[in-house]
């Protein structure tokens, strides 16, 4: 829980840090107002943590609709805006579950012909899967990606500057808001300025 001191700061609630310290992501997830009030915080903070724990629930839709607006040319700006909010809240690590094992045996003899999976042109882009549900970390990553195609070099999300716009050709762009840039550490895919992309459970830190 090393980041929710932080986010409960941007919150300014950092007077209950000692309060989530005593619990796991998935209990902080699981919060309500009546396990709130139950540990004597405030009406006032009580409700807008319960609230602040929603907006952490619902942060994948929020980047599966980024992903989605920015593939429709959608406005950077305002997907940078949202990506800064979200890099600020407490991230944890995903760990898929184990895959199935194949099928035993070769495909019975006979099998129809649409059975077996027809080749892709060399030049064919497979379609994406999904991201599972609660890779925070991967649906982020993702967005990015699509964020650096849609735009441009240069222009993109990751870009080939410092920040999350870039600093190449192509126009004119707004500035990049408080805390893109920073030595907080690398950026996601190499770009310097996200400040740093932390997870929690002993994964990978972008």
């Amino acid at each position: 829980m090393k980041d929710v001191p932080s986010w409960l700061k941007s919150l300014r609630l950092h007077k209950y840090a000692a309060l989530f310290a005593q619990m796991s992501y998935e209990e902080m997830m699981t919060l309500t107002e009546h396990h709130l009030e139950s540990q004597n915080v405030t009406k006032g903070a009580r409700h807008k943590i319960a609230l602040s724990i929603q907006k952490l629930r619902e942060r994948q839709s929020v980047l599966r609709a980024l992903e989605k607006d920015i593939l429709e040319g959608g406005n950077l700006w305002t997907a940078l805006q949202e990506l800064q909010q979200i890099l600020v809240t407490p991230i944890k690590a995903f760990r898929p579950p184990p895959a199935a094992p194949p099928p035993p045996g070769p495909p019975p003899d006979g099998a129809p012909p649409d059975a077996f999976p027809s080749p892709q042109a060399p030049d064919a882009e497979a379609p994406a899967a999904p991201v599972p549900d609660g890779d925070i970390p991967g649906q982020f990553t993702r967005v990015m990606g699509k964020g650096e195609r849609g735009w441009g070099h240069g222009r993109g999300v990751m870009g080939q500057g410092d920040g999350l716009g870039g600093h190449g050709g192509g126009g004119q762009h707004p500035p990049d808001p408080p805390g893109v840039h920073g030595a907080g550490g690398d950026g996601l895919g190499g770009a310097p300025g996200l400040g740093g992309f932390r997870v929690w459970g002993g994964g990978p830190e972008f």
